[in-house]
């Protein structure tokens, strides 16, 4: 096996037998082995040694071992000279996330041995983001037990020629947190105190009936409650980037560090009390640095026997789904949010309810029955799914009232319409989805109709429900219910309220899918992003609360004036980037946190004061 370091002009080879040194010792003359058969204390890891600066890192590799590889079978990192580490993971058979970079640059491939026999294996191109700095290490890891993975050969690349060199007239950025504002800034102004209202457009207006229109950042989970130390520095920071909103995401997820682990015991608070002071406190700071709020009622609250619900049969994804059918549930989601949003800020001496510095209030985070059809739904504990079917078939009784006048119903839109074998309205056994998800398409029209009618009044009644208890709390910010999944249905259900949402990510990595490593400008009318008007409502403010280019779309820099630009044109009222992730100065150690995070995204984030 062989390092080379490319263009093959200045290639440099460092035979294998130097690597066996410090990695695992193998029986392949022609690779580095992990995994199973492999004689090491750690026969799992590998540490490779790089020590070269390098913009991209092909790794060949084939794997032996069962056909029944699950996900994320590798991972690892990169380790860089000033000890930074880019996580890695890797899908066998498919790509490296989040870092591929195109279908191309994650293929199978066959590989010659030795003594000239053929064997298959997989090409992964990585790029490292930082082609300034030294690799140290490559580290693998190896997660199947009964896998043996070998390393054929990694190539580093350096020297992609840039589209400009001369940088006359440029000036210094400067990422560092500092009181002083750096030469590029562009300051919002604060205080964040002039109440918004829907106006009679549908725009987002001032009191004085000019544009309240934003330019955000997601802070998300522990980066919403930074210690009180940092909280002025921080929001400082982000007014000086030209946010002047923030969407407060993931606070009550088990990451967020809000929600007290030990709620459930006697005596425990269902919040802790110092990191809801820093929570009220950040608040304040950032109001009085110009920047609004986005306040989301919740995201993944779990809930449970505090809250007057059974300690089995949890809900997937905290609250999500059942919340919407199960009366319950429902009220233990409207309790959270009073318990959370129905307080006083000690810092401002205004409730939430009261506080002019929020702009908007989003009665969910992704959450919709609609959006979920089949998979999500179905994998509810089978507790609630037995009292959503008894739901439906109640509704289907009580719109066509016996099982004579609904298979008349549904065999007017199929030829094979009406009702299967064995289901009944008396008995209560019409199904509501097939047995097996692919048949859905053979479901009479009328039938699925039924159905997104069905699922539309659920959803429709749980956020009336949120809504109303919004009001009794005495909040009268304009509303969103939730970002709408790009579906016109769900738009079309979500118009009874202030505005329409959308979350959109140009190029992510998300499971088994590749990075295509393209501008989003390549081909703006078959991808969606550059469709996004078309889920607008007449009479509401439009609002793209999650937008991204995530790291590593080489393109990724054309993000923040490509999209201030489209907001422009097209009139939105806000967008909110996802995400911000350095919460404290320990955390900014170490590793890049995410494809999304904005904090270490230098090209992206030198760029929003003038976008803003």
């Amino acid at each position: 096996m062989l390092i080379a370091l490319l263009p093959a002009a200045l290639a440099t080879t460092v035979d294998i037998d130097e690597w066996k040194n410090t990695a695992l010792l193998s029986s392949e003359p022609d690779a580095v082995c992990i995994g199973r058969g492999v004689p090491s204390p750690t026969p799992h890891t590998l540490s490779l040694p790089i020590a070269s600066k390098a913009d991209w890192i092909t790794v060949e590799a084939a794997m032996e071992g069962p056909s029944n590889i699950g996900p994320r079978a590798l991972k690892g990192h990169l380790r860089f000279e000033d000890n930074e580490a880019l996580e890695l993971h890797a899908w066998i058979g498919h790509q490296v996330s989040p870092f591929p970079t195109s279908a191309e640059d994650s293929q199978a491939i066959a590989l010659t041995h030795q003594d000239g026999s053929e064997f298959a294996a997989q090409r992964w191109k990585i790029a490292t983001g930082r082609p300034e700095v030294l690799v140290q290490e490559l580290v693998l890891e190896l997660t199947l037990p009964n896998h043996r993975l070998c390393i054929t050969k990694v190539e580093l690349q350096q020297g992609a020629p840039p589209h400009q060199t001369n940088t006359d007239g440029w000036y210094t950025w400067v990422p560092e947190r500092s009181l002083l504002s750096p030469p590029q800034a562009v300051p919002v102004n604060g205080p964040a105190d002039r109440a918004v209202h829907l106006g009679e457009d549908g725009h987002l207006r001032f009191a004085d009936g000019s544009r309240a229109r934003f330019w955000g950042v997601n802070l998300t989970g522990r980066s919403a409650i930074p210690p009180k130390e940092e909280a002025k520095e921080i929001a400082q920071q982000l007014s000086r980037l030209g946010f002047n909103a923030a969407r407060i995401h993931h606070i009550d997820s088990s990451h967020g560090q809000l929600v007290n682990p030990r709620r459930h015991l006697t005596g425990e608070p269902d919040l802790l009390p110092d990191r809801l002071d820093d929570l009220d406190y950040f608040i304040a700071e950032l109001k009085r640095a110009g920047i609004y709020l986005f306040l989301e009622i919740a995201t993944l609250r779990e809930l449970g026997t505090k809250d007057g619900l059974p300690a089995s049969g949890a809900l997937p994804g905290g609250h999500k789904l059942a919340s919407m059918f199960r009366p319950r549930w429902t009220q233990a989601y409207l309790e959270a949010f009073e318990s959370l949003w129905g307080r006083t800020n000690p810092y401002t001496g205004l409730s939430y309810a009261q506080e002019p510095a929020i702009a908007l209030l989003e009665l969910s985070n992704e959450h919709s029955l609609l959006a979920n059809w089949g998979g999500g739904i179905e994998a509810l504990h089978h507790s609630h799914l037995r009292i959503l079917d008894q739901l439906w078939n109640r509704w289907l009784l009580e719109k066509y009232g016996n099982d004579s006048s609904l298979r008349t119903s549904w065999a007017g839109s199929s030829a094979h319409g009406g009702l299967m074998r064995g289901e009944s309205l008396d008995q209560e056994s019409v199904r509501r989805e097939p047995l097996h998800p692919g048949l859905r398409h053979a479901y009479p029209h009328k039938r699925l109709m039924d159905l997104n009618h069905f699922y539309s009044a659920l959803e429709t009644q749980f956020y009336e429900a949120v809504s109303e208890k919004a009001k009794s709390l005495g909040f009268t910010q304009p509303v969103v219910a939730s970002m709408s999944f790009g579906r016109p249905q769900l738009q079309h259900i979500y118009g009874a309220w202030d505005a329409a949402d959308m979350h959109l990510e140009w190029d992510q990595t998300r499971r088994r899918r590749l990075l295509t490593n393209k501008s989003a400008l390549s081909n703006p009318r078959t991808h969606r992003l550059m469709e996004s008007p078309a889920f607008a409502v007449d009479g509401q403010s439009f609002v793209v609360t999650e937008l991204n280019h995530p790291f590593p779309n080489q393109f990724m820099a054309e993000a923040p004036l490509l999209w201030a630009s489209m907001a422009s044109v097209q009139d939105w009222d806000a967008i909110i980037w996802f995400e911000w992730l350095v919460d404290s100065s320990e955390d900014r150690d170490h590793f890049v946190h995410s494809q999304f995070d904005l904090s270490h995204a230098t090209v992206k984030t030198a760029q929003m004061p003038t976008a803003s």
